[in-house]
């Protein structure tokens, strides 16, 4: 049997929130953009450091054996240009904003 479009290992959203203070999302100040770099090749700290800023694990349901739902929380806002091409087609916002994925992971 022939599938017509690509399956995803596990299920996932990525809501993102705009938000009115600063945060790390990537801005059109090329000297921002540069300051980043910079602290990264110099610290190797920085937002380029690490996308995610915090995960969690939890359960759905106190049955559960193992935590089935991973969460990840993004100090960039990020979304999807075409959900079919999915990690090729994410886009960094360009304003201030941040990200959480949950998703359902399997064993």
């Amino acid at each position: 049997m022939r599938l017509s479009i690509p399956l995803m290992e596990h299920p996932l959203i990525r809501p993102t929130w705009r938000v009115k203070g600063s945060s790390y999302s990537p801005t059109t100040n090329p000297l921002r953009m540069a300051g980043f770099g910079a602290k990264f090749l110099l610290t190797g700290q920085g937002p380029l450091a690490t996308i995610t800023e915090a995960r969690g694990f939890l359960r759905t349901s106190p049955s559960e054996p193992v935590p089935d739902v991973h969460m990840l929380f993004s100090v960039a806002g990020a979304v999807n240009d075409d959900e079919r091409k999915f990690y090729k087609s994410l886009t960094v916002l360009p304003y201030p904003s941040f990200s959480m994925v949950p998703d359902k992971s399997y064993p």
